[in-house]
């Protein structure tokens, strides 16, 4: 279990002090943003609390409690950003420092109670380091990492002003309407390998002899077995499945996925996405994590707030991702970005992503690749008349149709159709455009009409025959042809975690030329740590 950390939504703007000496500021200090560092698996970010946290809320820490430890390898975008936390990265952390480090002091929800309210045994003292808040991207050695218990005397003077804060309760709801709060959110983090024994619980990526837990050995058997969590809400909760590739087999997940039987919720969602280590590299790649279903439906996804990040897809012969939420007229979001999507060109009217069920819900679709969608396939088909779909910079090729819109709601930007026979069908809402298609018509109508589309373009690719669909340094139909940001924030990278910059390209990938490309591996809220990948 691995806990990270969310904001209220709050007005800042004033700096207000509190006679006995506690004070609150607007501006933060800046982290160090843009390093440009290499990816370890056996290296870890390490979160650190640069002051005492006083609210009583659970979740609320010492000055120098170790709120959270992270691989470097998983960095995934979701946690706090570096304006809130020091954040040092730590090499040769073992499985027993790292329990140690995030091992619980006892803690109560009542801050005037007399029992201990700091939240780790252990701390660090942030003076030892050039900063307090941001990131110090050098690697410090485990043996260098020395966090200490915390004695009585450090737990009492923690008390002190624990009290004093709870005592000023009426000036505290002023500054609660203007100050973030900080609360603590769980992420369940189970693995996922299909070249892992039988009988394991997933909580850890060992696939042989792991004495009951190895990752789950399908991404099936993970949904039957968590979907016992039920309400991610009551239990203020993240679910992710998290997977892997690690034997030289490399064999293929083959069983059918429903993700069904959950409660879900804005901030308590699921995630499956694959590690660094198992994702592919822009193209598929039989070396790494792949879902291919020989018969029927690959991904059935049955809740709201889901997300499907990274992963190699393949139907049979029916759909790869069957989005049918049976919610009652409810609403929420379900979120696929930078997967493969491989179609079934023999069998017809076969897809990639299509829903069938009429709940207020949006899908978002940003920098996948749709290929092989033939015999009348697709590669995103909307047809139920309450649900939005946003899709963005994704590439289609060598299909029968690309985005099919029949009902709904449908604003596509960047996206790029290559021997796509019907690019687009139907009409479109007002804003979308900047699609590129080599045939002489997109195919659809857009409200208002559509602004910034290229016809009867030429693109150039790495290898087309060999699927490698990445820009070529040659193209001419959709480097520096997009429009830039098209989800106002939603992604600002590529397939590859390729930062976006400049006028964006069209399609699921951004050409960097050779030994500049930098991944955003660790991205929050705009702040990111720009990881170089050569």
């Amino acid at each position: 279990m691995i806990k990270h950390w969310k904001k209220e939504i709050a007005i800042v703007g004033a700096v207000i002090a509190i006679g006995f000496g506690i004070a609150f500021s607007a501006n933060d200090p800046q982290p160090q943003i843009g390093a440009t560092i290499s990816v370890n698996p056996d290296e870890y970010w390490v979160y650190i609390n640069p002051k005492d946290e006083l609210e009583d809320v659970v979740g609320r820490n010492q000055k120098g409690d170790i709120v959270d430890i992270i691989s470097t390898s998983r960095g995934n975008g979701q946690y706090s950003d570096s304006k809130e936390f020091l954040i040092i990265r730590v090499k040769g952390l073992t499985p027993e420092q790292i329990q140690k480090y995030l091992t619980p002091y006892q803690e109560t929800e009542n801050i005037t109670d007399t029992v201990n309210l700091a939240s780790r045994k252990n701390y660090i003292d942030i003076k030892n380091f050039s900063k307090s808040v941001g990131v110090i991207p050098e690697v410090i050695n485990a043996k260098d990492f020395s966090p200490v218990e915390k004695t009585a005397a450090t737990i009492s003077q923690y008390q002190k002003k624990a009290k004093i804060y709870a005592l000023m309760s009426p000036l505290r709801k002023i500054v609660d309407k203007i100050i973030p709060k900080v609360y603590a959110v769980t992420t369940n983090v189970r693995y996922v390998d299909a070249d892992a024994e039988a009988g394991g619980n997933g909580t850890t990526n060992c696939i042989l002899s792991c004495g009951g837990t190895a990752a789950y050995a399908s991404l099936n058997i993970w949904e039957a077995a968590r979907d016992d969590v039920g309400d991610l809400v009551t239990n203020d909760t993240i679910e992710e499945a998290a997977l892997e590739s690690s034997s030289a087999n490399h064999t293929a997940d083959t069983t059918a996925v429903l993700i069904d039987g959950w409660t879900t919720g804005t901030n308590n969602y699921i995630k499956i996405y694959t590690t660094a280590a198992a994702r592919h590299d822009g193209k598929w790649n039989e070396g790494k994590y792949r879902l291919n279903v020989v018969s029927g439906t690959t991904l059935t996804i049955g809740e709201y707030y889901v997300r499907i990040d990274g992963i190699q897809i393949h139907s049979g012969n029916v759909v790869s991702v069957y989005i049918s939420t049976w919610g009652g007229g409810q609403s929420g979001d379900i979120r696929i970005s930078n997967n493969i999507i491989q179609g079934n060109s023999n069998h017809a009217w076969s897809g990639d992503i299509t829903s069938s069920t009429d709940d207020n819900y949006i899908i978002y679709v940003w920098n996948n690749i749709f290929y092989d969608d033939l015999s009348n396939g697709y590669g995103v088909y909307a047809n139920r008349s309450t649900v939005t779909w946003y899709v963005y910079n994704n590439t289609f090729q060598n299909s029968s149709y690309g985005i099919v819109r029949d009902a709904g709601t449908v604003i596509a930007k960047n996206n790029l159709f290559k021997s796509v026979t019907n690019p687009a069908s139907g009409t479109f809402a007002a804003g979308t455009g900047y699609n590129a298609t080599n045939n002489a018509s997109m195919g659809y109508t857009v409200t208002d009409g559509s602004v910034g589309d290229r016809l009867s373009q030429t693109f150039s690719f790495v290898n087309e025959d060999g699927d490698d669909f990445h820009l070529a340094s040659t193209d001419a139909g959709a480097k520096d042809f997009g429009v830039s940001d098209p989800g106002s924030g939603l992604f600002s990278d590529d397939i590859d975690g390729v930062t976006r910059s400049g006028t964006w390209d069209i399609g699921a990938d951004e050409y960097v030329a050779a030994g500049g490309a930098v991944i955003n591996n660790f991205c929050n809220q705009g702040t990111c740590i720009q990881i170089n990948d050569q």
